[in-house]
């Protein structure tokens, strides 16, 4: 036999020796380095638009050339010597997931391969432009989309004094604004890798009703109207020992008629706004 078919083992990182033997008994010995198995790190990673990654390898024989898909509209870029890999410039699609493939210059069979999922950049729900009512007894829910959990969220520009609780799952939040009106705060929704979106809230002045007091003999009547906050605005007699009614004239106008009882106790109406 002048060859001989040789089959590596499972075992890398040693080295093989090869003896023959011709009928003299003189002896020849080959040499095989049989390289560990390339690995590659991280296997597994989600990313943003316009987020980047450093992969390492490992294992082999020490070179390395690393690659990906060749569309790099879709799926981005990966430096072929460092490993290093930018996200595409634009999210394409739903459920992208990118190969990242190493292989050892030594041998190209000797490979490994990590993914990495793409997901759209991180939002905040919803679009900026709500307008609530300084003093508001009711609260407003801002979720994150996208992006990389776990989310922060903050008020990064708090001018009315307002305040937020972040639910239980960490997706979601509940602002309610402060006591100054007339003035927009930021609600700012963070992820894992640092990207943020902010919706701005226009905190409007607090409802009021004009006029505050009056005087009136029974069966009399008087207007009264809402302004600021932000409508549908309800009237209600919240107390009415005199047995007055009230009778809406117009969304922000009632009209209240003075009952005949008199008790020595005034009666009250309030106005309430879409905020309460």
């Amino acid at each position: 036999t002048l060859s001989t078919d040789y089959t590596a083992g499972s075992k890398g990182g040693v080295t093989d020796k090869i003896q023959v033997k011709d009928v003299n008994k003189t002896t020849a010995f080959a040499t095989v380095k049989v390289l560990s198995q390339v690995t590659i790190s991280p296997t597994k990673v989600s990313l943003t638009i316009g987020a980047t990654q450093q992969f390492t390898a490992s294992g082999g024989s020490g070179s390395y050339v690393f690659g990906t898909s060749s569309n790099a509209t879709t799926v981005g870029t990966v430096d072929k010597s460092s490993g290093f890999y930018t996200t595409p410039e634009k999210y394409v699609t739903d459920g992208i997931v990118v190969p990242i493939i190493v292989k050892d210059v030594a041998d190209e069979f000797n490979l490994a391969t990590a993914s990495v999922s793409i997901v759209p950049s991180v939002k905040i729900s919803p679009k900026p432009g709500e307008k609530m009512s300084a003093g508001a007894n009711k609260s407003q829910t801002f979720s994150a989309l996208g992006g990389i959990s776990p989310y922060t969220f903050s008020i990064s520009d708090n001018q009315s004094g307002g305040s937020i609780v972040t639910a239980a799952d960490g997706k979601s939040v509940k602002y309610t604004p402060g006591t100054t009106g007339g003035v927009v705060d930021k609600i700012r929704v963070t992820d894992n890798t640092g990207g943020f979106a902010e919706a701005d809230v226009t905190v409007v002045k607090g409802v009021k009703i004009s006029p505050s007091t009056v005087s009136l003999l029974g069966g009399n009547k008087a207007t009264f109207i809402a302004s600021d906050g932000i409508s549908p605005y309800i009237f209600t007699l919240t107390a009415g020992p005199s047995g007055g009614k009230l009778s809406d004239d117009f969304p922000w106008q009632t009209s209240y008629t003075m009952g005949w009882k008199t008790t020595g106790l005034p009666d009250q109406i309030t106005v309430t706004d879409k905020w309460g």
